[in-house]
């Protein structure tokens, strides 16, 4: 059982162009992805994702440039379609 009491949450890991993206996975079915806001990180859905495992595989990425995720070399760009695109890429 990990530290949040989810017994199916799993930590990946996934290399984009720019950055390295830290997610966790918990649960099975439709998939349902979470997006924290700034400055939060995957953590701040620890109980939300208690509630739909059962029910969802829900999949919460780390944001570029927060928590376990890389900041890419180049610099942070707050353009939205930048931070989304990492985020397709693991759900795809």
């Amino acid at each position: 059982m990990s530290a949040t009491g989810i017994k199916s949450l799993t930590h990946h890991y996934v290399d984009l162009s720019e950055v390295r993206m830290h997610y966790v996975v918990a649960g099975e079915g439709y998939p349902v992805v979470l997006l924290h806001g700034w400055p939060q990180t995957w953590y701040e859905w620890r109980h939300i994702i208690d509630k739909l495992a059962p029910h969802y595989r829900v999949i919460a990425p780390d944001l570029r440039g927060l928590g376990d995720t890389s900041c890419p070399t180049s610099g942070y760009e707050k353009k939205p379609s930048r931070m989304m695109c990492g985020s397709w890429c693991i759900t795809s």
